[in-house]
């Protein structure tokens, strides 16, 4: 999903509400046990840059994040519940060794172009967003 930010006066997005999600289980540990039972599951994969693609080359999450050359990424997070506000995840440090330092506290999406990313991961994922700009 692309965001194109432009206005004629000075404005931001100040939350990324998730409205609805609902995960459900595809895959069974049984057939690909490196996933782990569903309950410790993360979720959800979101990321968002500032440009107007993201990099996709990799086989991991951790390589995801290190990748991006050209258009590194922003924020990036987990979600698996009714109510986060992924703009918060994004400004909080990633949950995973070696990159909670990715995120910025200070994050701030104001006029521009980004690109939102949203994996599934694993499950299957049904999702409704509220993107709101003041």
């Amino acid at each position: 999903m692309h965001l194109h930010l432009l206005y004629q006066q000075k404005k931001s997005l100040v939350s990324i509400h998730v409205e609805d999600v609902q995960l459900t289980k595809f895959h069974k540990v049984e057939d690909y046990p490196c996933i782990g039972p569903f309950e410790g599951q993360a979720g959800a994969f979101v990321a968002i840059n500032a440009s107007d693609q993201i990099d996709w080359n990799s086989n991991t999450v951790q390589e995801f994040i290190a990748l991006p050359v050209e258009h590194p990424l922003i924020g990036i997070g987990f979600t698996r519940t009714t109510g986060d506000d992924l703009l918060e995840t994004f400004r909080a440090p990633f949950p995973s060794p070696g990159y909670e330092e990715v995120n910025d506290s200070n994050l701030s999406i104001g006029e521009g172009t980004y690109t939102f990313w949203w994996k599934e991961g694993q499950n299957e994922t049904s999702y409704t967003l509220n993107f709101l700009i003041e």
